[in-house]
């Protein structure tokens, strides 16, 4: 029979119920099925993986289940089968996969991830697609062509993969390259016109006076020298908040009131009034690090079509001590399609001011929490797309009672399906309001 492994997770985004299913269901019956790995409560209603396809099987001899094993023992198991399967829905490098290359193992994989380039390489076989169906056809091909199984392993060709792919010369000769300046961005053009750049950060306030003189703070200490700021005051009219006239002391800050109107109101009067070549985004209650807007900029430079630049951020708490757990990391809009989740970036992002310009449906009023994806999504449908710098330069602080901390989680589930439903059914409706 052809013998096939899994290796990994029972857990329904590793894919290992639609193996299961894709065997099961294949015009032969001249195969056999291990899959070697911990059990995860990730089946529908948070049931077993392992019952589940213990169900499925109905006590089929083809498919057996065993318990997780140390690397080295997994390894012993290579050389009894024909080839891995990586089914995974979503996966960055699966090392499971790269282990069966170093044995000479073939590898048939979803098209996910590092998987496209190095099992498409040579390493085996790609399937058209994620889910049991796709497995499906491509299982059935190779048990109605066994010699093209034998062939594959018996070639060299799949540790020469694993070669190709784990070789450091090859990355760091890529890394290399990388430094090199593209062509046309030589010393002679290196930076021109980005020096004089004008660059207006706008910052929504309300009772943020414990946390505005840091954020503010840090927009002055840019190393771009060609900055102001432009603090829109949300209605918010204190005592505490007289610190907002000590800020306006500095010639580079300007501070302008509005009636209470919420956030997204207060960053667009804010969009309006500044008179700039790129707008900084910003909140009041975040910190900077120096270097992002000249970093930001130079992206502009080498990359002329960008709409924004953003970068990941870092998690604090209200007293600025970094908080467990990292912080958001996302992709930029030109990555992901989808709408399950925020991979676009966060409001912190140096933008444009033609793409304000061009698109006067930015940041909702009616969407004061999703405003900045829903305006990143309205950019990716004019094919426009924004690049992530990829290290923490936002302290992003996170609060006791913000909305993240003090809404349960069906509450912010449902604000981002409102939000979602919103871009799909108020697309060109939103009205621009002085």
């Amino acid at each position: 029979p052809l013998r096939v492994l899994y290796a990994g997770r029972l857990q329904r985004i590793e894919g290992a119920m639609d193996l299961v299913d894709a065997c099961l269901r294949l015009p032969g019956d001249d195969w056999e099925l291990t899959l070697i790995g911990p059990d995860t409560e990730t089946a529908a209603l948070d049931q077993s993986v392992r019952l589940t396809i213990e169900r499925m099987c109905e006590g089929d001899p083809r498919v057996r289940i065993e318990e997780a094993v140390p690397g080295d023992e997994l390894r012993g198991h290579f050389g009894a089968h024909h080839l891995l399967v990586v089914p995974a829905n979503f996966a960055l490098c699966p090392e499971v996969a790269l282990e069966a290359m170093r044995a000479g193992l073939p590898v048939l994989a979803a098209p996910v991830g590092a998987l496209v380039e190095f099992v498409g390489d040579g390493g085996g076989w790609l399937a058209d697609d994620v889910g049991a169906p796709a497995l499906g056809r491509s299982l059935a091909r190779l048990l109605e062509d066994r010699q093209e199984v034998e062939r594959v392993r018996a070639s060299g060709e799949v540790f020469s993969a694993f070669r190709r792919f784990t070789d450091p010369a090859r990355f760091l000769d890529a890394y290399e390259t990388l430094r090199e300046p593209s062509p046309g961005s030589g010393a002679a053009t290196h930076g021109v016109g980005m020096e004089d750049a004008a660059v207006t950060a706008v910052i929504p306030y309300h009772r943020a006076h414990r946390y505005v003189e840091e954020a503010v703070g840090s927009l002055l200490a840019q190393t771009h020298p060609n900055l102001d700021i432009l603090v829109v005051n949300d209605g918010s009219f204190e005592p505490e908040d007289a610190v907002l006239d000590r800020l306006a002391e500095d010639p580079r800050v300007r501070v302008v009131t509005q009636l209470q109107r919420g956030d997204m109101m207060a960053r667009r009067l804010g969009i309006r009034l500044a008179a700039c070549d790129y707008v900084m985004m910003f909140d009041a209650d975040n910190a900077l690090e120096p270097e992002f807007v000249a970093r930001a900029l130079a992206m502009f430079r080498d990359r002329p079509e960008l709409a924004y630049v953003t970068c990941w951020l870092r998690y604090v708490d209200p007293e600025g001590n970094e908080l467990g757990g990292g912080g958001y990391a996302p992709l930029g809009n030109r990555v992901l399609s989808s709408e399950e989740e925020n991979w676009d970036g966060d409001t912190a992002a140096l933008v444009r001011r033609r793409v304000f310009d061009e698109l006067p449906d930015a940041f909702p009023e009616q969407q004061s929490i999703q405003g900045d994806w829903l305006t990143y999504r309205s950019l990716r449908e004019r094919g426009e797309y924004g690049a992530v710098i990829p290290e923490r330069l936002v302290r992003y602080r996170v609060h006791p009672d913000s909305n993240l901390r003090s809404s349960d989680q069906r509450l912010h589930a449902r604000s981002w399906e409102e939000g979602r439903d919103w871009r799909r059914l108020g697309a060109g409706e939103w009205t621009v309001q002085s």
